[in-house]
């Protein structure tokens, strides 16, 4: 049996003591902003997770591709990055 990592003596604690950095929490506020953005899937209406992005041909833009867990329907979006390409 493989035990978890705090049975083998890898807890936080462990890492904060051995000296090993730990990553720091992010703001809530920048949480709450990536985690609105979950369109709904065109196929069937559920959330969709985002999967890739890719440059796209315009510049200031990208290309996301948001997956459908329910129906593994994806679509893709071209959105803009830059405050100045949305214009």
């Amino acid at each position: 049996m493989i035990g978890t990592a705090r049975d083998r003596g890898c807890g936080s604690e462990t890492l904060h003591r051995e000296g090993v950095a730990q990553m720091g929490q992010p703001e809530p506020s920048f949480m709450n902003q990536v985690q609105v953005y979950r369109p709904r899937c065109s196929r069937c209406g559920a959330p969709t997770t985002l999967a890739r992005i890719e440059p796209a041909a315009k510049p200031g833009h990208d290309l996301r591709t948001f997956e459908c867990t329910v129906c593994n329907n994806a679509d893709m979006l071209e959105v803009a990055y830059r405050m100045d390409a949305a214009e």
